[in-house]
């Protein structure tokens, strides 16, 4: 039992080390490592932890055991006991072929698992286009090609294990050519001696071909296992920013040059120096595509400059240019596991113009906004990513194009209230296309293309007589406004959570009915039930023939 448990001990560290790995997985690393691929890790292979913990110490056990049972077989059978042995510990070397070729399979088993969980994935975030174009039956088609190439591997694993479960015949064969051996050799031999090794039998038996076999597969599990969990737990990780000692500045990057394709020689991010000051409040522009975004992706950590030194001083939080908006209720959304202060809470809500919202909506903010945030708008979507980036406290405030998805009244609203009034005292970088607002920040930084065309700020901006119109052009043709009115929302569509069904009492005798016929072959499942009985007749009959003779 104490191994069993050191077993499940092992397994729920190795889940933490996978669940902590995951929020520190670089995005190049996310990219690689599918949400298939770590639903695996968690579901399938962390189980080999269970029973190694016992099974391991098979592997020296076992063999300790067969010594000490062929001394006490010989004691009664004598020269005869080493046949019956002998054939038994022959197999041994077959099983742990079959263990390293069930490894082979194992591991087919897991990859080709991966890449039906993989694709089962992309089709559930895109099944809005697949209903659309009624592509249904083409990509259920797909998805069963990969679950009959899953089953069919795991068809032969499976039966290679069954031939692990041949110990009893093994046993009755061995017990057989021991007392054969005994009568050619003319051993003198008594019927407790007889039964006395069919005991002692039993017990090596079970231990040489059934535990320590066992064994071998498990551990021929568990290395996979472990090779699979080391080269996740040894993926990139998201760079920890260096510390600046000017205590004047918040974010400082110098020559900086960022890529997402590692292998690529295009870089995203070229030769960037920007030096911005805390508590000011500096714009980001520039046309879609030059790599604002990518800018902020630097600052967090989650992109790794190739060349170049990043230095932050404080703490952050970002509203990304996306909302991500869980299943949840909107204050849930709002909080995001931070202790509630009702009067910030309050100030949040209200500068970022959710207030009238909440009327709206039937429950307030306890009304469930779905899977992704269904019932709401893109503008409500966008105003709560918001209100969860400014209700955290921190140093730095990273704003990726809040403004984009809201109407002129909510945008102005949300300038001046969250932005230039609730954030007076924090440091705030704010990508935005909206350049009307440009004459009230502290410093404006222009990209192009991924390299800093202009950095000052908004007087020398002036007297330097910047170009922005092919800013201005671009941004107004290819931002994405929603104009989401906060007077006028449209129907908010409740979800509302229910309570799982639950059924008590006896399991019925058509349920185990279904679940014997549901290979939709009745005679294989009555051929294997009557073969089961035929094989415990058979070693049953076996010892009885032995009793009576």
């Amino acid at each position: 039992m104490a191994s069993y448990h050191m077993g499940l001990k092992m397994r729920v560290v190795c889940s933490s080390l996978i669940y902590n790995k995951i929020l520190k997985l670089s995005p190049s690393s996310l990219r690689k490592s599918t949400p298939g691929y770590i639903i695996n890790l968690l579901s399938g292979d962390i189980n080999a932890f269970e029973r190694v913990g016992f099974l391991l110490h098979m592997l020296w056990v076992c063999p300790l055991q067969a010594v000490l049972f062929l001394y006490l077989v010989w004691t009664k059978m004598g020269v005869a006991s080493t046949f019956g042995i002998g054939f038994m510990v022959m197999f041994i070397p077959v099983y742990v072929l079959l263990g390293s070729i069930l490894k082979k399979y194992r591991l087919k088993v897991s990859t080709r698992r991966d890449e039906r969980i993989r694709l089962t994935n992309e089709l559930i975030q895109g099944i809005n286009v697949i209903k659309m174009y009624a592509w249904e039956k083409p990509f259920a088609e797909i998805i069963s090609t990969f679950r009959k190439l899953e089953v069919d591997s795991m068809k032969k694993s499976t039966y290679l294990k069954g031939l692990f479960t041949f110990n009893e015949i093994l046993i009755a064969t061995s017990i057989f050519i021991t007392i054969i051996s005994s009568v050619i050799l003319n051993d003198a031999f008594e019927a407790t001696a007889v039964f006395v090794t069919m005991n002692l039998f039993s017990s090596l038996g079970l231990t040489v071909t059934s535990f320590f076999p066992l064994s071998v597969a498990v551990l021929a599990e568990l290395r996979i296992s472990l090779k699979r969990i080391s080269a996740f737990l040894q993926s990139q990780e998201i760079d920890l920013c260096a510390k600046s000692e000017d205590n004047e500045s918040a974010v400082v990057i110098t020559s900086g040059f960022a890529k997402w394709d590692e292998d690529g020689n295009r870089n995203t991010l070229t030769d960037i120096n920007i030096h911005i000051k805390k508590k000011s409040l500096t714009a980001l522009i520039g046309a879609v595509g030059c790599g604002k975004s990518s800018l902020f992706q630097v600052i967090q950590g989650e992109l790794r400059l190739s060349i170049g030194q990043l230095c932050v001083n404080g703490s952050l939080s970002c509203a990304a240019q996306e909302a991500w908006i869980f299943s949840a209720s909107i204050r849930q959304n709002i909080l995001f596991g931070s202790e509630m202060d009702e009067e910030r809470y309050m100030k949040v809500i209200d500068c970022c113009a959710l207030e009238t919202d909440l009327k709206l909506f039937p429950h307030g903010d306890q009304t469930i906004v779905g899977e992704r945030g269904a019932s709401l708008s893109g503008g409500q979507k966008a105003r709560i990513n918001l209100a969860r980036c400014v209700y955290k406290k921190a140093d730095i405030y990273l704003l990726d194009d809040p403004l984009s998805a809201v109407d002129s009244r909510v945008g102005n609203h949300i300038f001046e209230n969250c932005i230039r009034a609730f954030l007076n005292e924090k440091t705030v970088l704010l990508a935005t296309h909206q350049l009307q607002y440009l004459a009230y920040v502290d410093y404006v930084i222009a990209l192009d293309e991924g390299a800093v065309q202009m950095q000052s700020s908004e007087k020398e901006l002036e007297a330097s007589k910047f170009d922005l119109s092919r800013y201005l052009s671009q941004d107004q043709s290819a931002s994405r406004t929603h104009l989401d009115s906060m007077l006028k929302p449209g129907k908010v569509e409740t979800h509302t959570q229910v309570q799982e069904a639950r059924k008590s009492g006896f399991i019925s005798i058509g349920t185990y009915k279904r679940y014997l016929f549901a290979s939709n072959n009745p005679l294989f499942v009555i051929c294997t039930v009557l073969s089961f009985v035929f094989a415990e007749m058979c070693i049953s009959g076996s010892v009885y023939f032995i009793g009576h003779w």
